[in-house]
This record gives C-alpha cells, sequence and structure tokens, in this order.
C-alpha cells in the first residue's frame, strides 16, 4: 500500500489523470512474487494506472500467468522480434499469435528492437500498432524528442501510447 499511496500522492501534486500515468514492471521483477505483484498492480489500475509489462518472452512467460496480470500494455522483448525475419525460425508465428491472443485479451502490443524495415513489415501485416527501436531512432533526451517528431516523417503516436482506461478484460477471460 506504501507504494500505491506515494503514486496517488504525486498525481495528485502534479495533477496529472491517472489514465495519463503507464508504469512498467518487467517480467522477471513480475514473477519474483508474484501474488504481491499482482495485487499491488491491481490497485494501481483500479485507480486508473496504465500497467505495461515489459520485457516478456525472456524466460518466464506463463499463459496462466499472463490471463491474471492486471496489465493493460505487453511489450514484447526484443530477443523475440530479433529473427522474426529468418525463414528459418519459429518466431513470426509465436509473434502472430502473441499479438492476436493480446488484442483478444484487450492489451495492447509494443514491439521492442524493431530495427529493420522487413521486421516492421511484418509487425504491421501481424496487426502490431506500437513499436520502439532503432529503426524509428536511437534514445533522445528529452530537449531533443520534440525536434526529431518535428522532423521525423513519423507519427508521434510511435512514441508514446494515449492513455488507456483501466481494462478487466483479463479478468472476464478467466
Amino acid at each position: 500500500p506504501g507504494f500505491v499511496n506515494l503514486v496517488r500522492s504525486i498525481l495528485e501534486q502534479s495533477n496529472l489523470p491517472a489514465n495519463c500515468l503507464t508504469l512498467e514492471i518487467t517480467e522477471s521483477v513480475m514473477m519474483t512474487d508474484t501474488e504481491k505483484n499482482v495485487a499491488l498492480l491491481s490497485q494501481l489500475r483500479d485507480h486508473g494506472v496504465s500497467i505495461a509489462l515489459d520485457d516478456f518472452g525472456t524466460g518466464y512467460s506463463s499463459f496462466t500467468y499472463l490471463q491474471k496480470l492486471p496489465i493493460s500494455i505487453l511489450k514484447i522483448d526484443k530477443s523475440l522480434i530479433d529473427d522474426i525475419t529468418s525463414s528459418q525460425g519459429k518466431t513470426q508465428p509465436i509473434i502472430a499469435s502473441l499479438l492476436h491472443m493480446s488484442k483478444l485479451l484487450g492489451y495492447r502490443v509494443v514491439t521492442e528492437g524493431v530495427e529493420s524495415p522487413e521486421q516492421l513489415q511484418l509487425l504491421l501485416q501481424n496487426g502490431c500498432e506500437y513499436f520502439q527501436g532503432y529503426f524509428f531512432s536511437k534514445p533522445l533526451p528529452q530537449s531533443a524528442l520534440q525536434e526529431f517528431q518535428q522532423k521525423s516523417h513519423l507519427k508521434t503516436q510511435a512514441f508514446s501510447l494515449p492513455p488507456v482506461e483501466p481494462s478487466n478484460a483479463a479478468d472476464e477471460a478467466s
């Protein structure tokens, strides 16, 4: 409850609506004490904060947990994206299935580590809408981001997710 109260206090002090805040938790941290983390993140979600599960697919993944986690956004780790264009890999059907399943669960999906137009094209063909990676830009300081967006042909949406309303899609799916 201390962390939840801290987040609520910061939101109140900054006048930031809760649905404009997204907190990320890595898959490995989430799985260290799953029950405690689910309870904590559920409280934050109930207050309107979006939760993103980062680094999905790095070794702790479980479909059982995926349906129970109080998340709004699933961030697929770069390690799964790296060989998506390989003709010998099995990554393409895995990514396609993850994207489809995530939509059914009501999650938004961000694919991390997009570095080539071929990767982007395959992800777009499979319905992915949000991306991160060097294909778009290397990490930038905040001071350079606005200038980059003005010069870039990319939409601002490629860099941030719009606020989302708390979803209980995972609860409804069980």
